[in-house]
């Protein structure tokens, strides 16, 4: 799917503030949460997600979907990673 159909897809789903975020290689966010249901497509690279007691990493194709308040970090791939977001309050 390329970037505008990504964009549609979630806005179909009712997500907002949607954007294109791209992150260098190794990028690290430290412990945090969100207090909305967060949606991402992943265009390129890699995006690790660890929850605690569940840790995913999607590639190129995947979609990944966070439920709100779930403590989590995130780190970019070696390649860095570019990704479509949504965020659904």
């Amino acid at each position: 799917m390329n970037i505008a159909a990504l964009k549609e897809k979630l806005a179909t789903d009712g997500f907002q503030e949607i954007g294109v975020l791209e992150w260098e290689a190794d990028r690290f966010n430290e412990t945090h949460s969100h207090p909305y249901t967060a949606r991402a497509y992943i265009v390129s690279g890699t995006l690790t997600v660890d929850c605690g007691a569940e840790v995913t990493t999607c590639g190129k194709g995947d979609e990944f979907t966070l439920a709100p308040n779930i403590p989590h970090t995130e780190r970019a791939g070696p390649e860095g990673v570019k990704f479509v977001f949504g965020i659904k309050p």
